[in-house]
């Protein structure tokens, strides 16, 4: 899961902690779908821009 699980506890204690107790699970799946569709769309993104700039990283100057 790697750094993603920095994002995924707080997300499902921020849903779970404002939505009532009958809508648990429903707030659980919403944020496990958004986290899919940011994988699906963002890893193939980013090797798309990746690519574009000829993967070198640049210096912020």
């Amino acid at each position: 899961m790697g750094g993603r699980s920095a994002f995924l506890v707080p997300a499902l204690v921020t849903a779970t902690g404002v939505v009532p107790p009958d809508r648990t699970g429903t707030a659980v799946s919403t944020v496990a779908s958004g986290f899919t569709v940011a994988t699906l769309l963002g890893v193939p993104l980013g090797a798309l821009l990746g690519r574009a700039s000829d993967g070198a990283p640049r210096s912020p100057s």
